[in-house]
């Protein structure tokens, strides 16, 4: 049968600077090996990301991610290029949901791109402080990968 592995992934610390509010940011991040082994990066792996937004109605509105990441390996570094395309509505104040496609594509002639598909509710608890649940599915042909995961955006400034 197949193998399963299970365990918290590695913590990521990210800092975003908005460009023009709610329509265009940078994303400056880092993920830090402090995961389950069998999910721990070798060392600390910064990436860079430009977001961006689009409120399509009153309820619906589409988001787009491209970013960078150099990632370590056993050996040396290897690029990483992602990318995601996310639209999403809000089901009253405080709950949303959203559908999302990402991917990533490696610079090294090894690497193999992944292509994925999740879903997941966000809950704003307040104006400063969100939360997110996701469920997902990898799509590259004859993989068969599942993943849930949580997290939280805190907002350090509200204007």
């Amino acid at each position: 049968p197949g193998i399963s592995e299970s365990g918290l992934e590695d913590f990521q610390l990210g800092i975003k600077y908005s460009i023009i509010e709610d329509k265009l940011a940078l994303l400056a991040g880092i993920t830090l090996p402090t995961g389950a082994e069998a999910f721990r990066v070798d060392s600390a792996e910064p990436a860079l990301s430009i977001l961006m937004a689009h409120d399509i109605s009153e309820n619906w509105s589409i988001g787009a991610n491209l970013g960078y990441a150099s990632l370590s390996g056993e050996s040396d570094r290897m690029n990483e290029f992602f990318a995601s395309l996310a639209l999403g509505t809000s089901l009253n104040d405080k709950l949303g949901v959203f559908f999302e496609y990402f991917g990533y594509f490696y610079k090294k002639e090894d690497g193999d791109s992944r292509h994925y598909l999740d879903t997941g509710l966000t809950y704003l608890v307040s104006p400063l402080f969100q939360l997110d649940c996701r469920v997902g599915t990898v799509l590259n042909k004859g993989e068969k990968e599942f993943f849930i995961g949580v997290g939280a955006i805190v907002r350090l400034d509200r204007k």
